[in-house]
């Protein structure tokens, strides 16, 4: 009964702490100061750093005073956790054949999977789909990087991987810049189902459920993402080197081998993940820092060296290879970090409100905080049904969960929040999971199964394999497709308005070395073959004032704009959003002629 109450208290308290968080959510501020950026942010007066607060303590402080309570009430000092993240189990890991043949088999449904796979014939994005298309063929054609074009996502997202595959191919088209994230979620598939496979081994339960283990789990993250390109998952391909740092640790910690190895690994990722992505790149960094930590806490002092040796090294590497680039590339991601929230930011809805998207943000945020009590909460056991690396492996996902939520604070839309509940599902599957298999496996009841084992395994992998989607056809005729799809006219992916647009403005602008986009439409740049005037090919991310400075500067070379695209229902009119550029543009350029919903303008000539 006493230990009733005290646990009792305990959660009362926490219940408590998030509902007083919640009263005081809107009284968490910090000063506005303009920075002269027009967007949602500067409209409501609007610190972009009230959000990372809120958030920050939204929750902290219930975990803290979980932690007080239970370190008051436990009488258990945090030395002895910190003794507790430092030691290892007695026995080596190992996964079954059993299981190990499951994995194989899996990874092989998941090939026929991707070989089964329609190609994606939605019409074009020309603001998202530009943003690829348009950086990549500027890249393409003069080999540039950072220095022509303001990268707002990442290198490799954004110019890199439809570079790559029109050099492998030697020509340009939409259909073969589509086929890289077909790859990248057959990638993230992959990465899933071996950080699975991995945590299998620490799991304390017999061979059967060892692999049964594996093959609910892997079924539930299977079922996070899809091929379906104009679709929202609860995660997205670009979470690749999030998996890898988590295969990584799930490796350091039973691999001493090849522990040297696995760190100078997290270096690599430490960097390439920026180039990969600025928001994964930073969340990644953020996860290789409290790696760090953890290193120093548990007195790894050399490993420590080793992991920042590392980063070092692969930056000063970038830098002999990229040369001036790489300097462009500074200036660009500081420039897309400080500005970018006031640029493109949604305030985050206020918990437990009736404001748009707060009962999803809500759902995340509690989820987050119960992930992160009960990874704590393990460490305050003394049950020997979690081995101390299954510990650690789920306080690193509840790390995972709370860092990734960074996503959704620059813009707290739907479609965001929604991308960072996968890591949270995850976390919630392996631990329950392996509860239920647990208690199951306790109950002589149950003993049974095992006289079926063979058949329940057999039924669980054929479960996998009907959900995928196969298509034997379609495997069959994967070569024949592949090549009529990535050769399909650019035409095929535009409405015929749009397409007759794009034939009618081509010999207009003939003659033009360059054109300059004063429109969202990004994908006009690569539709009419045309490279940008100044850096800015994407209008949307342009916003302050010393980059419409720059973008003015690039103009005075600059003799034709196509302008007016049809505004946005979600965001703000671009001469709102760029006073400085809209000014010049006005003053210096006139309506040659308009296009369907484009304008053409020439420049005064006086």
């Amino acid at each position: 009964m006493k230990i009733q109450k005290k646990t009792i208290f305990i959660y009362s308290s926490i219940v408590f702490s998030i509902i007083f968080v919640a009263k005081i959510w809107g009284f968490i501020k910090l000063p506005y100061n303009d920075p002269l950026i027009v967007g949602n942010y500067s409209i409501s007066e609007f610190n972009a750093t009230n959000d990372i607060l809120r958030y920050m303590i939204f929750i902290l402080l219930p975990v803290l005073v979980f932690l007080f309570l239970k370190i008051f009430f436990e009488k258990k000092s945090i030395k002895k956790i910190i003794f507790d993240l430092g030691t290892t189990s007695c026995y080596l890991f190992k996964n079954n054949l059993a299981t190990k043949y499951t994995f194989i088999s899996i990874l092989l449904f998941l090939i026929l999977e991707f070989l089964s796979v329609n190609f994606p014939l939605h019409k074009l994005d020309f603001l998202h789909e530009g943003q690829n298309l348009s950086s990549a063929y500027r890249s393409f054609l003069d080999n540039s990087l950072w220095s022509s074009s303001y990268i707002t996502i990442g290198i490799f997202y954004e110019t890199l991987s439809s570079k790559f595959i029109w050099s492998i191919f030697d020509f340009q088209s939409i259909g073969l810049s589509r086929y890289p994230p077909i790859i990248f979620i057959l990638v993230l598939k992959f990465l899933f189902i071996i950080l699975i496979f991995k945590v299998t081994k620490f799991v304390n339960l017999n061979v059967f459920y060892k692999n049964i283990f594996f093959i609910i789990n892997s079924y539930i993250s299977l079922s996070f993402l899809d091929y379906d390109m104009a679709s929202i998952d609860i995660i997205s391909y670009r979470e690749i080197p999030i998996l890898l740092i988590s295969i990584l640790f799930v490796e350091y910690l039973q691999n001493l081998r090849w522990k040297n190895y696995i760190i100078i690994l997290f270096g690599l990722i430490a960097v390439a993940s920026m180039f990969w992505g600025i928001d994964r790149g930073l969340v990644s960094n953020l996860l290789i820092l409290s790696i760090i930590f953890f290193l120093i806490l548990t007195k790894k002092y050399n490993d420590v060296f080793i992991l920042l040796a590392a980063i070092i090294f692969f930056y000063l590497l970038s830098f002999l290879i990229l040369g001036d680039e790489f300097k462009h590339f500074l200036s660009n991601t500081i420039s897309i970090v400080k500005e970018m929230s006031y640029i493109h930011g949604y305030i985050h809805p206020f918990p437990f409100s009736g404001e748009n998207n707060s009962n999803r943000a809500t759902k995340t945020l509690i989820s987050i905080i119960i992930i992160l009590i009960i990874s704590l909460n393990l460490f305050f056991k003394e049950n020997k049904s979690f081995s101390i690396e299954f510990k650690k492996f789920l306080l690193f996902l509840s790390i995972v969960s709370f860092l990734v939520y960074i996503y959704a604070l620059g813009r707290s839309d739907g479609a965001h929040i929604k991308q960072v509940f996968g890591h949270q599902l995850f976390f919630f599957s392996i631990y329950f999971t392996y509860l239920f298999l647990r208690s199951i496996e306790n109950i002589k009841k149950f003993n049974f199964l095992f006289r079926f084992k063979n058949i329940i395994i057999s039924t669980s992998l054929f479960a996998i394999l009907f959900s995928l989607n196969l298509n034997i056809k379609n495997i069959l005729n994967y070569s024949d497709r592949f090549n009529e799809y990535i050769k399909l006219p650019d035409q095929i992916f535009l409405s015929k308005n749009d397409a007759d647009s794009i034939n009618e403005i081509k010999p207009i602008i003939k003659q033009y070395d360059c054109i300059q986009l004063f429109s969202n439409d990004a994908a006009l740049l690569y539709l009419l073959k045309k490279k940008s005037c100044t850096k800015y090919y994407f209008i949307w991310s342009v916003g302050s004032s010393n980059n419409q400075k720059k973008l003015v500067s690039g103009l005075k070379n600059t003799k034709l704009i196509i302008s007016k695209s049809s505004s946005f229902m979600w965001d703000l009119p671009i001469s709102q959003k760029l006073p400085i550029v809209d000014n010049y543009i006005n003053q210096n350029f006139y309506i040659n002629q308009t296009i369907q919903k484009w304008e053409i303008l020439k420049v005064k000539t006086y």
